[in-house]
């Protein structure tokens, strides 16, 4: 079969599922940017390359009217000829391919390619990742959030409040289009249609396990986002626990490429995943794969499919529940290893590729994952 997937990178699923696609004979075009932070991946396309897109030239401003009207005439050209030719481009790859795998942005401007795909007749499977549907007034009322025990700012809400059509009309038409959804409830206030829960694939035999029985654990925490993680609320009862005598060496880790952050986990006993939105993330499931404990918020009326064993944390019980897990070694133990077997079981991305392609082609629509009522919020709007 021959496939595109792309084209925002988001905890290098576009790279691990390209990867087994390709090892299960698939032909792959994978987009994303070539420069990401973390890892050192390549891409099919890069979408700011020549061939798939490019930069508009600098018009600098004039005071003299009619050369000012004719640099901004030449600026509007370019955006039409901009959005013509990339279209072509899209429509080549769409008509010499058999399935799209959509990833938070699409390859036209607000997804409207999903149309193009549906009209020559061809696959898509959308994944939803978060915060590209997530209205967070909607999130923070439904799980009360609270912005004062969180520390979270204003703009945290108010800026994404904002985008809430955006994400409506985007949420449409994935929903219009699309053969086979994968989300999790926690961002999926504005779906209606059912849908499959989404797995994190990793290559579990990538990762080196080594369950630790050191008395003196060491926890790690590593946020991509340190606001949507709570990573200050983290940082304040880490002190706390330090200025009450509990033994334990802590690392908060930015920026660090994913290498390192493998050789980390495999070294550490507990990572603080998250406490504003649910986990485990793709960094929890990757501490689990390496006989790490995760203690990370987690949606506990989860469906069977999503059962991991991680230590359930939020802002209230944080203090008390790590120190029960940093002073308890037994448990520690006993959750590191039964977090092993369940990502060899659930997240292996072999495992989660041949499941996704299988609900896409073949889709029995008595087996979804979530039935979401009418939202509530677009009966509001």
């Amino acid at each position: 079969m021959k496939i595109v997937i792309g084209s925002i990178e988001i905890s290098n699923n576009i790279n691990t599922i390209t990867d087994e696609l390709r090892k299960q004979g698939h032909e792959v075009i994978s987009i994303a940017e070539n420069k990401n932070t973390f890892y050192n991946n390549k891409y099919t396309y890069d979408p700011y390359d020549l061939i798939f897109d490019y930069h508009f030239p600098k018009y600098r401003y004039s005071q003299n009217n009619l050369i000012f009207l004719l640099k901004k005439g030449l600026r509007v050209l370019d955006k039409i000829s901009f959005r013509v030719l990339r279209k072509i481009t899209v429509i080549k790859i769409i008509k010499s391919n058999d399935l799209y795998i959509s990833i938070w942005e699409g390859l036209l401007i607000n997804d409207s390619d999903l149309k193009l795909w549906k009209k020559h007749n061809k696959k898509i499977i959308t994944l939803f990742v978060g915060s590209d549907i997530r209205d967070y007034n909607s999130f923070m009322k439904k799980y009360n959030i609270s912005t004062e025990s969180l520390n979270l700012p204003t703009t945290f809400y108010k800026t994404e409040s904002n985008r809430l059509h955006r994400k409506v009309n985007k949420v449409k038409l994935h929903e219009k289009y699309s053969n086979a959804i994968f989300s999790v409830p926690d961002q999926s206030d504005l779906l209606k249609r059912p849908y499959y829960h989404k797995q994190l694939p990793i290559d579990v035999a990538g990762f080196k396990v080594n369950v630790s029985e050191r008395k003196k654990p060491l926890i790690i925490h590593a946020p991509s986002h340190p606001t949507l993680k709570g990573t200050n609320v983290i940082k304040q009862v880490i002190e706390r626990l330090r200025n009450d005598g509990v033994e334990f060496e802590f690392e908060l880790l930015t920026k660090v490429p994913h290498k390192i952050i493998k050789e980390i986990l495999t070294n550490s006993d507990i990572l603080i995943d998250q406490i504003v939105t649910h986990g485990p993330g793709k960094l929890g499931i990757e501490a689990m794969a390496s006989g790490c404990v995760v203690a990370t918020r987690f949606l506990e009326e989860s469906p069977e499919c999503f059962r991991p064993p991680v230590y359930h944390i939020d802002a209230e019980n944080i203090y008390d529940k790590l120190k029960e897990l940093i002073e308890n070694s037994t448990l520690r133990i006993e959750l590191a290893n039964k977090g092993y077997e369940y990502v060899k079981e659930n997240n292996n991305v072999s495992k989660i590729v041949t499941d996704m392609l299988n609900k896409a082609l073949y889709n029995d629509e008595n087996e979804y994952d979530y039935y979401p009522l009418k939202s509530t919020l677009l009966n509001e709007k």
